[in-house]
This record gives C-alpha cells, structure tokens and sequence, in this order.
C-alpha cells in the first residue's frame, strides 16, 4: 500500500509551479519569480511589484510586502476585493501583454515594474510514479480517484490532500480514516465500475450543476462538509475526533468574512472557543 501526502514538501500540489503563458513575459528587464519562491518583503524595498493572481498567495503576499515596497499591482480576473487593503496596493485587470519593464492590462493601461511576481497556483506532480501505477493527471484532475482518495483499480493506493480550498486539519483526518478503512476491510469498495461511475457523477456535478471548470475537479469550499462526514459514514467509522463538529464550519466561514471585511488585518484577529468546543468568539 502506498500513501501519497500531497502537503509534504517534494510530493505535493504546492512543489512544482504553474507558469502563465504571457505574450513577452521573456523581454521583461525586471525580475520574474513565482509566488514558490517568495520569502521575505525586505527583499523587494522600495520596488514595484505586479503580483498576477489574487489567489490566497496574491494577496496575502500582497499584505506582507505593503510596507516595505513603493507600489503593489494586484492583478487578477475576479470581481475586485471589496475589503480594506494597503494604500499603496491598486487592483489591476488581467495582464495582456509585457513590452520590456512594461506591464501591459487588458484594459489598455500600463505600468513599468521591477518584479512581475507569479501568483498563478501549482501543478500535479508524481514523478515517482511508473506508467504501471496508471495515474492521469489532466489539468488539476487526477484520475481515476473514488472520493478523491482511492485509486480505482489499484485501491491500495492512496492520494491524501489533493483537494484544495478546505480546513485541512479535520478533512485530512478523514480522508486517512477512510483510506485505512479500505486497506484493513473495516470498509467494502464498491466495484471499480461503480467507483468509476461515481467518480464520474461528481465531476458531472461539479461541471454541469457548480460550473466549474475543469481543473477545479479537486476543489472542494462549501462542498467539503457533507464530503468529511460522507467519508466517515462510509468507512464505518465514529467521528470520535470531532472532525466533524459544526464549530469548524462557523469558523472557515467566518475567517472568509473577516479576510474579505479586512484584509490587511484579519490574521492578527484572536478566536475564542469555548472549552466544550460547541461556540467560539472573535476578539
């Protein structure tokens, strides 16, 4: 049997980065690095930096450089944050092209830059795995995995956290429970027809009901609820661990109301909880 962490720092969907294709990105005459390598704001002092993607990268990156770099360009395709951000960070369309040190919009407008920071997420990557192991991996969609987890054919092989957009702790948890219900026979698989069609159903789902598309086949957000207690129903386990307790909900969606009130601030917010677990208290 093999286990595949995918938050481990080698085999992971947070290892090997994905690169935009931008018309002239290699005549920029500044630096261009991915959000991967990102490690300290004094590096860029007084500099100003585009930041393509306002992802949870973008911008908390965004946050951490505001008071170390003259200007912050934050551009994305999402409707504009409508949250208090840095003075010196102004929301930008999609970049349509770069002409040397220019940053050229969609919109028309331009700006010179010395970074053009990367903030456009990570890619797949199994490089240990041999041809045998029958793994595809197709634009963020790993296949062929029942409940994201077990692969079809091979249900000894396991993949935990590649979903993503999730509190990971207690979804983790689950997905180990179910995996090592598979493996010890706590938990009788369906056929690999009927995990196959499953498997099929929810990307159908995800495709034709959500809209989503393709390459958020992993992605989990509001869905991830019902999926941890799926999987421990399943598994025929008890959630002795709490994985499952409301609290955990109330708190992702409020940590998304604080961020999106208060960017700039809501990671230095204090949570409350009660010690029975069952209420908690922003400070």
């Amino acid at each position: 049997c093999l286990f595949l962490w995918e938050r481990a720092s080698l085999n992971s969907q947070y290892a090997v980065p994905s690169y935009p294709d931008i018309p002239g990105l290699e005549t920029f005459s500044g630096k261009v690095i991915h959000s991967h390598e990102y490690r300290h704001p004094e590096d860029f002092k007084g500099q100003t930096v585009v930041l393509f993607g306002a992802g949870p990268s973008g911008r908390d990156i965004g946050v951490d450089l505001h008071t170390f770099v003259d200007k912050i360009y934050l551009s994305h395709h999402i409707p504009n944050l409508d949250a208090l951000l840095p003075d010196n960070l102004r929301q930008v369309p999609d970049i349509k092209s770069i002409d040397k040190g220019r940053v050229v919009f969609t919109d028309g407008q331009s700006v010179e830059a010395d970074v053009l920071m990367l903030c456009t997420g990570y890619l797949y990557d199994f490089p240990f795995l041999t041809p045998e192991c029958e793994v595809v991996v197709d634009r963020k969609r790993i296949s062929p995995l029942y409940k994201h987890i077990l692969h079809t054919k091979h249900t000894s092989l396991s993949f935990i956290g590649v979903v993503w957009t999730i509190s990971p702790f207690q979804l983790l948890a689950c997905q180990v429970r179910f995996a090592m219900a598979a493996l010890d026979g706590t938990m009788i698989l369906p056929s690999r027809t009927d995990m196959d069609a499953d498997t099929q159903r929810d990307y159908e789902y995800r495709r034709d009901e959500l809209k989503y598309p393709h390459h958020y086949a992993h992605k989990m957000d509001h869905l991830q609820w019902e999926y941890n207690k799926e999987l421990l129903r399943l598994a025929n386990v008890v959630d002795d661990e709490g994985a499952t307790l409301p609290l955990f909900k109330e708190l992702y969606d409020a940590t998304i109301r604080l961020r999106t009130e208060d960017l700039v601030n809501y990671k230095k917010r204090i949570i409350e909880i009660s010690d029975d677990w069952t209420s908690w208290q922003a400070l």
